[in-house]
């Protein structure tokens, strides 16, 4: 592991692993925000969105695959714990395979929206 300089975020000190959380779960978060308005489902918060997007566009009638659900999920708390609980560390290998998660739901996601665009549907 690499030794790293702490940082301070709003929680107090914190390594890397803190910010990298943050930045994966609002890219994927934005994303999900992004699938929801192609297909015009209205939807309130963090909490809202990440529902809809698993019941509409992971399990609904469009069927991306539940692990992107469970992406979205899982950097959401991920991100709980790297920006307000200051008394967990926060495992590197936990934020290096969300990140790689990350790159994956973008790209798929980002696809289906394209589809949906050329389709002319919602």
């Amino acid at each position: 592991m690499v030794d790293r300089e702490p940082l301070v975020g709003p929680a107090g000190p914190c390594t890397c692993e803190a910010p990298a959380a943050t930045i994966a779960y609002y890219s994927v978060f934005y994303a999900a925000e992004a699938a929801l308005a192609v297909i015009r489902v209205r939807h309130g918060g963090h909490q809202s969105t990440i529902d809809l997007f698993g019941r509409r566009v992971c399990a609904g009638e469009w069927a991306l695959a539940a692990r992107f659900h469970q992406t979205l999920k899982d950097a959401y708390d991920l991100r709980l714990k790297a920006d307000y609980i200051v008394t967990e560390e926060i495992d590197p290998n936990k934020v290096d395979d969300l990140l790689t998660r990350t790159d994956e739901f973008l790209s798929v996601v980002f696809a289906w929206i394209a589809d949906r665009r050329a389709e002319g549907r919602p």
